[in-house]
């Protein structure tokens, strides 16, 4: 089984079903969130003052 890579119509997709979220929020437990979901942004905890450009949420999501 070899390594599978997402297609760019399938990050924009999972976009549109989930969601992209610029600014930080609380999830439904109360975990600071951002992006589609990312609780970490290149290793750093999600805190109240995270914010992320489209462009910065798509560059974590690919790595």
């Amino acid at each position: 089984m070899g390594i599978y890579k997402l297609s760019k119509q399938g990050y924009e997709l999972i976009k549109k079903l989930e969601g992209i979220k610029n600014k930080a929020y609380q999830d439904s437990v109360g975990i600071w969130t951002v992006g589609i979901g990312f609780i970490q942004v290149s290793g750093v905890k999600v805190t109240a003052q995270t914010y992320l450009t489209d462009e910065q949420i798509e560059a974590e999501f690919f790595n």
